[in-house]
């Protein structure tokens, strides 16, 4: 779906900058659509993987129930999260991209890196800080439920 929000119109209507922010949109919309869905699946495999060590008695076999849940949901949330950029990093690159070439076309005489910056279309730290947050929330997930386990075995 992020490929596609990318994607060049159909019919060879000429792109516009209504177009391209549209698009820019839609692909931010799938990708924090993408990570809910992703961070809820994280945390639903903890804890069915965390139900096990309320069956156990032994304090240390408990503890190592709960080393391989955290890591097995680790590896998911990184794996998770790399998916994420898989998918958002180029489609927002080639959207860029598209608007660069907009600017050019058009003719405008202001700095292209400024113009894209005023669009909303500037790739940096700072201007990409929400979709980061996004993309590695499935990995920030685990050790959260991690946290969240603790926080329950604490109180009893």
């Amino acid at each position: 779906m992020a490929c596609v929000a990318a994607l060049v119109p159909r019919h060879g209507r000429p792109e516009n900058l209504e177009d391209l922010r549209r698009r820019g949109r839609l692909l931010r919309e799938t990708i924090n659509a993408a990570a809910a869905l992703l961070v809820s699946g994280i945390l639903h495999m903890a804890g069915w993987l965390r139900w096990s060590t309320a069956m156990v008695s032994d304090d240390a076999m408990r503890v190592g129930l709960d080393h391989v849940t955290l890591s097995v949901t680790l590896f998911w949330g990184m794996t998770f999260s790399l998916m994420i950029a898989a998918a958002y990093l180029p489609a927002t690159t080639l959207l860029r991209e598209q608007a660069f070439r907009l600017h050019g076309r058009e003719g405008r005489d202001s700095d292209p890196e400024k113009w894209l910056k005023e669009q909303g279309f500037k790739l940096s730290l700072g201007g990409q800080l929400p979709q980061i947050a996004v993309m590695l929330a499935p990995a920030l997930a685990s050790p959260a439920a991690s946290l969240l386990g603790s926080l329950t075995d604490f109180v009893k």
